[in-house]
Order: C-alpha cells, then structure tokens, then sequence
C-alpha cells in the first residue's frame, strides 16, 4: 500500500476565512494524514476502518494518488472490479502536476492490477521521464 487528523479542528477555527491557500494546504495535509492513518490500519489487518478514512481522504482531496491507489487495491482484493474512476481520478492528478511522477507510477501499478501490460508499460516509461533523481528513475 502506498491517517485521522486531531488537530485539523482547531486549525481551522485558527485561520481567517480570507485566507483561502493556507486552508486548501491544511486540507490537502489532512487528505495525506489521512491516508497515511489508512495504511497503517491496513499494517495491523483492520481493511474496513482503512477503506473509511481512505474514503475520507478522497472527500478532501477527489484526485489523491495514493488514495485512490490505495482504495482500489482494497476493492482488487475482495475480487471487485477495479473502477474507471480510479484510473480517470490518476490520470487527473498526473495533469494538474507534470513534473510528479508519482501518480503516473501508480496509474502504471493500476494497470498491471487489471491486466493491461502495455498501458503500464507505457505508464512506466512516462512515470521514469518525470523521475527526480537517477535512484527514482532506476527504480521504476
């Protein structure tokens, strides 16, 4: 797999209703904890509690890589059919960020989940072209 965030209440009650950017980044740093808290409850077997803050995740942040990764494999693994919102939802966050090789990594992943190889070669290759470092690019 590629957490509930405590704090986000008295955050919030914290900043002006002006200050629209700092909410959108407490938010998307929400949707990450989330996510995070996601994972480590799939760690220790409790996938139902996961799925829910996972679902919460994609609430704050509809095009969350991970989340939507994530969710999908939870539903892969109980034989679900993988749904074309996730690959649209990943193919989203790869346009709104070109030089992040993450979602386009995980589209690719998605892809090799449902069978189609070619897609996640290609996937693949476009996730290794945005890569940061030489050790990104290797390892995809």
């Amino acid at each position: 797999m590629i957490g509930h965030n405590t704090y986000g209440p008295a955050i919030y009650t914290a900043i002006t209703a002006d200050d629209r950017f700092s909410i959108i980044f407490l938010e998307l740093l929400a949707a990450d904890s989330l996510n995070n808290r996601a994972v480590s409850l799939l760690d220790i077997g409790r996938a139902a509690g996961a799925e829910t803050l996972l679902r919460q995740t994609l609430a704050l942040d509809a095009q969350h890589p991970e989340a939507t990764f994530n969710l999908t494999a939870i539903s892969g693994s109980r034989d679900e059919r993988v749904e074309p919102w996730a690959i649209q939802n990943l193919q989203t966050a790869a346009d709104a960020e070109p030089g992040n090789p993450i979602p386009v990594k995980l589209l690719a992943q998605l892809f090799l989940l449902t069978g189609k190889r070619e897609d996640a070669r290609r996937s693949f290759d476009a996730a290794a072209k945005r890569a940061w470092t030489a050790a990104e690019k290797s390892e995809i």
